[in-house]
């Protein structure tokens, strides 16, 4: 697994939004060829429903589709900006028995990003940063493809571009996928564009981007990736949680994941791990907090630091920061996309 430095100075897609101008000359079996969006940057990708991904991503579709799963990994599945980091710390520690010491490394090696190596120009291409001297021998797939077991996996691929095993059930690893509501998403998504590629329109102007499928680009759309992973949710191997739910009640989010897990903890461990899951604490925590890959970022794009990948963690602060304007906007794309049964009391 890389050192931290390594994985900085290669792209800003460690943290899931590096914009990559390599222009691949075939498309995958994935790709779609009749649409390509932000000057050839991304594409269609998905047999069904429609992802949008860097067009290198064409490069490791077909290792993607045919990774080899096992039946003990952990999967974290996410839409960007939904939890994510709160949700693979969860699992680690539930998973590794409360191993303090352990987590003292960073959570990209001990719970790595799978698909980081399929958004990034491997022929340092990147827009936004240079490539590092000298590369890693192996993708991010194959370092995860090589870890002992038990695997822990972040990825926000949407489930028809997880690894075949996974769709045909053929193996049937934990996945936790973690859902946020799409207002608190738009939000926090345009603060990491600000941080991490020097985004510099307004947020009015970004809501217009993100309820519109194909400007969200990166995993977009939003809609499908969340309802694939809910419709799922009564498989015996996926945990639909939301981070509602966690914001509202963390004991019994931890209570469900570590059942789900096969763990069971203490009181006084379940004290310490709701301790070490506050927003606090994590926000604080040098192994979790991403702050020394976001402090490279913004002297990469030379901008002054005007946040921080863990920013306020509430439920709601759209309310403090869209216009009326944006929100009947996304009012009116929530009311044709809606999932009856979820979020009813945020939305």
């Amino acid at each position: 697994m890389p050192e931290i430095r390594e994985v900085i100075a290669r792209s800003p897609a460690t943290i899931g939004l590096g914009k990559v101008a390599n222009e691949a000359e075939e498309d995958s079996d994935h790709a779609h060829n009749d649409a390509l969006v932000y000057h050839d940057l991304f594409k269609k990708f998905g047999n069904w429903n429609i992802c949008y991904l860097p067009k290198h991503y064409s490069n490791h579709s077909a290792y993607i589709e045919q990774f080899q799963v096992r039946d003990d990994d952990v999967w974290v599945v996410s839409f960007i900006k939904a939890g994510t980091t709160w949700t693979q710390e969860m699992a680690w520690m539930i998973g590794n028995d409360m191993d303090f010491e352990n987590a003292k490394t960073i959570l990209p090696v001990r719970f790595p990003y799978f698909e980081f190596d399929a958004s990034w120009d491997e022929n340092g291409n990147d827009t936004t940063t240079k490539p590092a001297k000298g590369k890693r021998n192996m993708t991010s797939m194959e370092i995860v493809h090589h870890m002992p077991s038990t695997r822990y996996i972040k990825t926000h691929l949407p489930f028809n571009l997880l690894p075949q095993q996974i769709q045909t059930r053929e193996r049937s690893p934990k996945i936790l996928y973690v859902a946020r509501n799409p207002k608190d998403v738009c939000v926090s998504f345009y603060h990491h564009k600000v941080l991490t590629e020097a985004y510099d329109k307004s947020i009015d102007e970004f809501v217009d981007e993100f309820v519109d499928d194909v400007s969200q680009s990166n995993y977009a759309p939003y809609w499908t990736h969340v309802k694939e992973f809910w419709k799922r949710r009564h498989q015996s191997n996926i945990l639909f949680i939301t981070f509602e739910d966690m914001k509202r009640d963390l004991r019994s989010v931890v209570e469900k994941v570590s059942q789900f897990m096969g763990k069971t903890l203490s009181e006084s461990d379940m004290e310490k791990l709701l301790s070490h899951l506050s927003f606090e604490s994590m926000k604080s925590n040098p192994y979790v907090n991403y702050d020394e890959i976001t402090d490279k970022l913004t002297r990469v794009h030379g901008t002054e630091r005007k946040t921080h990948f863990m920013r306020k963690g509430k439920v709601g602060s759209w309310k403090e920061e869209l216009s009326l304007q944006s929100i009947q906007k996304m009012d009116a794309w929530i009311s044709k996309n809606r999932i009856p049964g979820l979020w009813d009391d945020v939305l």
